[in-house]
């Protein structure tokens, strides 16, 4: 079929595997194959151009994560020997600069996930959380987490691993919380919860964890709850602030109507939703009658003044 190309085709062009194709479909927006009745996938001239782009800019040192940021659009307008020719990619820097043992703790304790070595990957991890205020610690995660997500995405880390992390970060606050979970003080309930499809729940632990420490009494219902639970929810314990954590866009933007169904029947609830997946899509939640939390700056501060 002219101009319509199989996954063995783009993989010995590329030098990808159809693994890393299929995955980086499955957790990225920049490609966008056609798929046959039997599931096979047929992949356009225009996923061919962004490959382009992709493997380009993956061999000038830029991470995948970095690649997929820029989004289809911006990657199709790149012209292999025009516009690429004088483009730059500039590393993201972290906004936090760690010192020589704790880098060292992130990098034994990446290599003791890869390995799926549970004993030794949680004895890292309580030495960091040993240092670490909770704020530094969720920044520590979150670095930890893009590197694991990036060398899953390039092919260099299995999801076992990945998901290893996320549940010894889940393990760890969990026991946490179990430490502030009698000391809420107000009267002032806060539900927090992950969008629908939204199965990271790390930073929404934090979140929790910050704002009980900050002496709010939370209900925390985990992630991925669907809104005609959030709905009885709302309806049965009246909270005066709703808290929603998305990492993904394409999550958001498939589930804001619903959402936006949601805020208007809850008139006297705050809603607020946070993470990645807002970054962008600020406005459309401003619309929909819901707060956008800043994806920067210090949970400890956002959890104190939620209700200033």
């Amino acid at each position: 079929m002219a101009g319509r190309y199989k996954i063995k085709t783009v993989s010995e062009r590329f030098g990808f595997s159809a693994t890393l194709l299929r995955a980086w479909e499955r957790r990225y927006d920049f490609l966008e194959p056609e798929r046959l009745d039997s599931g096979h996938r047929l992949y356009t001239d225009d996923d061919l151009k962004v490959l382009n782009a992709v493997k380009l800019l993956l061999d000038r040192g830029q991470s995948v994560g970095e690649v997929a940021a820029l989004g289809r659009e911006a990657l199709l307008m790149f012209e292999v020997g025009e516009v690429l020719q004088g483009y730059t990619p500039q590393k993201s820097r972290p906004e936090w600069e760690w010192s020589d043992r704790l880098s060292d703790l992130q990098d034994r304790l990446i290599a003791a996930v890869a390995a799926l070595d549970a004993r030794e990957a949680r004895l890292h991890l309580e030495s960091v959380s040993a240092e670490l205020d909770s704020e530094k610690l969720r920044l520590f995660a979150l670095e930890v987490s893009q590197r694991v997500g990036a060398l899953w995405a390039e092919g260099k880390l299995s999801v076992a691993s990945e998901h290893l992390l996320s549940s010894l970060w889940t393990e760890l606050l969990h026991r946490w919380m179990k430490d502030v979970a009698d000391q809420a003080g107000s009267e002032k309930l806060v539900l927090c919860a992950g969008f629908p499809d939204e199965f990271h729940e790390v930073g929404l632990l934090f979140l929790t964890y910050e704002l009980r420490q900050a002496g709010h009494q939370v209900l925390y219902l985990g992630p991925a709850l669907p809104f005609e639970d959030l709905d009885a929810a709302v309806a049965r314990v009246q909270p005066h602030v709703v808290c929603l954590s998305v990492s993904r866009n394409p999550v958001l933007r498939v589930h804001l109507p619903r959402f936006a169904d949601t805020v208007r029947r809850h008139g006297s609830t705050t809603f607020v939703v946070g993470g990645s997946g807002v970054v962008g899509m600020e406005q459309e939640l401003v619309q929909a009658g819901a707060m956008p939390w800043g994806h920067h700056g210090s949970l400890r501060e956002g959890a104190e003044r939620l209700f200033a």
